[in-house]
């Protein structure tokens, strides 16, 4: 029942983040009491939250069974409106019925493929969420603001930027969402999700990281970015980079 109600979509992720694609996970107790199998006190969370659920932490505000109560909710509404459904079932595809030149087979969805031979297959993982849809805002949180969420989003950019110039000077593979991930194991949130009274050094961390960049380095005693107080979200996210 309780997997049927989520189609083992994570309330969590599809709360926070947006997220409804079908998650591996475990059934997690709201109370933290495994003999207490009510209906109303089970949840499906994918492995990394219902982790964090159960973790204990000293400093970070951990998930909250009322949160979680709250994403639920919101998630079982979607399934029942129909905004998130079963994905389209892949093609059983029996080589035997193929041509024999045909080495190479796309079929869409996630469930099992029969084959045989010596065929390449590569499965489409159909997306739930629609295009364009925007995860809930939570209150009390950068999200609220468009000039706080603008601007931390204008210096993750403005790293990237002075990364991939580090990058194309060294040889090095540019990868682009480990700023973010930096990011959210120094605040313990997702961007969005920063809580307001962190946003001073939220963005004084994306500030040192520009700073310490190879090119923020070698060009200390330039402006390599604007101020909160400089900042409008209206205006062009990047500026024109530091003079070689």
């Amino acid at each position: 029942m309780v997997l049927d109600q989520c189609r083992r979509r994570c309330c969590v992720c599809f709360s926070l983040n947006g997220d409804g694609d079908v998650k591996s996970g475990q059934i997690a107790h709201l109370d933290r009491d495994p003999s207490n199998n009510s209906l109303g006190n089970l949840v499906f969370l994918c492995f990394a939250h219902h982790d964090q659920y159960d973790s204990k932490t000293s400093q970070a505000k951990n998930l909250t069974a009322g949160e979680v109560c709250l994403y639920r909710a919101k998630l079982h509404e979607a399934v029942q409106a129909g905004r998130i459904g079963e994905p389209e079932a892949a093609k059983v595809i029996r080589l035997a019925d193929c041509a024999p030149s045909a080495r190479d087979v796309t079929v869409v969805g996630d469930r099992n493929i029969v084959s045989g031979r010596d065929t390449n297959l590569t499965v489409n993982m159909p997306r739930s969420r629609s295009r364009g849809a925007k995860p809930p805002v939570i209150p009390g949180t950068v999200a609220e603001d468009a000039r706080m969420i603008g601007y931390l989003r204008y210096l993750a950019k403005r790293y990237q930027l002075f990364k991939e110039w580090d990058c194309r000077r060294s040889g090095e593979r540019m990868r682009y969402p480990l700023i973010y991930k930096a990011y959210e194991r120094e605040t313990g949130y997702p961007m969005p999700n920063t809580p307001k009274d962190m946003f001073g050094r939220a963005a004084e961390f994306l500030q040192c990281r520009i700073q310490n960049t190879r090119l923020g380095r070698n060009r200390r005693g330039q402006k390599l970015f604007r101020t909160f107080a400089e900042f409008d979200d209206r205006a062009k996210p990047n500026e024109d980079m530091p003079a070689d």
